[in-house]
């Protein structure tokens, strides 16, 4: 395991299972799945890319509470317009991936984007936790 991977695990804990695999029952939607998720380090932040694929960004729903962040996406079923559904062989199911977040995360500046059903999150390091170089006095 390269050292940055190893890095990103010890910031970023998980709450739920490491693989995408069935979770259990939601009251609301039905079966819920663990998505897949890639972590990428830097100096300056982490950088998630969560696959959500027949997620939109109006069905995603992303927060961070008590340095707990939570991504939840809901998948619909795309009836087209005058039709009615007379078999669904794929159901409708939700996401849902619950993250405890290490204090060298801002939360109050993490970003979020959704594109081709990946959400990729922008998580900014706090200034106190980013690597910086000390500068070494020469004493006369």
């Amino acid at each position: 395991m390269s050292e940055n991977k190893q890095k990103a695990e010890k910031q970023v804990e998980k709450r739920t299972g490491d693989t995408p695999v069935e979770a259990a029952p939601n009251r609301d939607w039905g079966r819920v799945y663990v998505p897949p998720v890639d972590i990428y380090e830097s100096d300056e932040s982490l950088v998630m890319d969560v696959d959500m694929p027949g997620v939109d960004d109006k069905s995603l729903n992303v927060t961070v509470e008590n340095r707990v962040l939570t991504i939840e996406g809901q998948v619909a079923l795309d009836v087209p317009v005058g039709h009615a559904l007379a078999r669904a062989e794929c159901q409708a199911s939700g996401y849902r991936r619950v993250f405890e977040l290490s204090d060298e995360i801002d939360t109050g500046s993490v970003k979020a984007r959704m594109k081709h059903g990946v959400l990729r999150l922008t998580l900014p390091k706090r200034e106190e936790a980013k690597s910086r170089k000390i500068e070494i006095a020469v004493e006369s």
